[in-house]
This record gives structure tokens, C-alpha cells and sequence, in this order.
């Protein structure tokens, strides 16, 4: 009986820390995607503001198929940026 009572005492404790656990996971999943919207943001901002497109174009760089030439800078300029959005380093 003094298990049993132990036992359930354990679980309900253990559900609760494991309850509150996936609530912190959850925030800082929704924090890490925030910062990576936030980035991507300010990234295709750069890009309109300096006119990234034009100036790949005028260099040369066009689009026989698939995806824009432009979107394919935009990541590989991304991969920069992947650590340290989940990290929450800064630059």
C-alpha cells in the first residue's frame, strides 16, 4: 500500500514536471520560429533595398528552370544564419 501510494505520488509529479517541460519546449520553439520569420524578414528587405536581384541578373546569373535565381542566393545567404537563430547567438 505505501508503494502503491509513493508509486502514484512519483507519476503525478512526474507528469507534471514532464507537463511543464513540453510548455517550455513549446515557447522556445515559437521563439526560435519568431527570430527565424524576423530574420528572413530583414534578409528579403536587404535584398529589395540593395536591389540583390538586379544586380544578380546584371552578373550574369538567370533562370533556365526551376527556382528563381534570387531564391537560391537567399539560402545559401541563409546558412549563415541557421545556427545561430536556434542558438539565440548573436552576430
Amino acid at each position: 500500500m505505501l508503494f502503491t501510494c509513493w508509486y502514484i505520488a512519483f507519476c503525478e509529479k512526474t507528469n507534471k514536471i514532464n507537463k511543464e517541460e513540453r510548455q517550455m519546449d513549446t515557447t522556445s520553439q515559437l521563439e526560435i520560429e519568431q527570430e527565424a520569420k524576423r530574420l528572413q524578414s530583414a534578409t528579403r528587405s536587404f535584398f529589395d533595398n540593395f536591389s540583390i536581384g538586379t544586380l544578380l541578373n546584371r552578373s550574369g546569373i538567370k533562370k533556365i528552370r526551376g527556382a528563381s535565381p534570387l531564391a537560391v542566393f537567399e539560402a545559401i545567404f541563409m546558412l549563415a544564419f541557421r545556427g545561430r537563430v536556434a542558438t539565440g547567438a548573436s552576430s
